[in-house]
């Protein structure tokens, strides 16, 4: 009898809940029911993967992961395209979010972000709150944004429901924000998405937002992903359903490895 497959996951430390849970819940939609185990991994599931073939999932890029790793963060703009979620006919609020260690301050980011919301006729402003560890650079941020702006302003938390998140995402027409995962999923939505990685001035960031809300869909590297699914992406997932449904050996995945992962790396590109 053929050992059973599952896939592991090894997410980055660095990443926030919802680009943790974003991506496995991608993996466990495209990818055969019940064959993704999410970290962290405690003796009764260590036990029940014993005379398991695995293959670890991550995010990231493939030119830095070990041979065993297989990065599938593209996955996620694939999931996005097949539930086919869009943007909402009649979004008009701005979505903003910032996290612990963000080098723009908080005044600085609400500052440029009002001065562009004004100019585009928005009528809200929604800050996302992506990790529980945000609790305190969410609040600074809420507090700057209303010293400058009567637009409502409304906080967002993620709490383990992906699905709500990208809904409330929906309704925005400009994503501003350094949250890799969650600008991917909202730039394969279609939105208007600004990545400000780098961004320590209120001017840089100004000229940044304002760019990116009248062009292409841009970050700090250049264009972050496309709002279809790109080949790579298709490849990989026929890839890894073919080797957990036994269609392809692990020696032969392996073996691919380079060839499925070449083209998938659309996150933080």
């Amino acid at each position: 009898m053929a050992a059973a497959r599952r896939f592991l996951t090894a997410l980055s430390p660095h990443l926030s809940d919802f680009g943790r849970d974003a991506l496995v819940d991608a993996w466990r939609a495209l990818l055969p029911a019940h064959s993704v185990v999410a970290a962290p991994y405690g003796l009764r599931t260590r036990m029940r993967l014993v005379r398991t073939e695995t293959i670890v999932l991550t995010g990231g890029h493939a030119a830095a992961q070990p041979d065993d790793r297989i990065p599938a963060d593209s996955l996620v703009t694939l999931w996005n395209h097949a539930y086919r979620v869009a943007p909402s006919d009649d979004a008009d609020a701005l979505a903003v979010s910032t996290g612990t260690g963000v080098p723009l301050a908080p005044d600085a980011l609400a500052a440029a972000a009002t001065a562009v919301a004004g100019e585009l006729g928005l009528s809200a402003v929604r800050v996302f709150r992506l990790d529980q560890d945000d609790v305190d650079a969410t609040r600074e941020l809420v507090r700057a944004f209303r010293r400058l702006t009567d637009l409502p302003v409304t906080v967002v938390a993620h709490a383990a429901s992906v699905a709500d998140t990208v809904t409330a995402l929906r309704g925005c027409r400009l994503v501003v924000g350094h949250d890799e995962t969650a600008t991917a999923v909202a730039a394969s939505i279609g939105l208007a998405v600004v990545r400000l990685d780098s961004v320590t001035d209120v001017t840089e960031a100004y000229l940044a937002i304002r760019a990116g809300a009248a062009g292409p869909i841009t970050g700090a590297a250049g264009p972050i992903s496309d709002a279809t699914p790109s080949d790579g992406a298709r490849t990989l997932a026929f890839t890894l359903d073919a080797w957990a449904r036994g269609r392809l050996s692990t020696a032969d995945l392996r073996a691919a490895r380079t060839d499925v992962t070449r083209s998938s790396d659309l996150i933080g590109a």
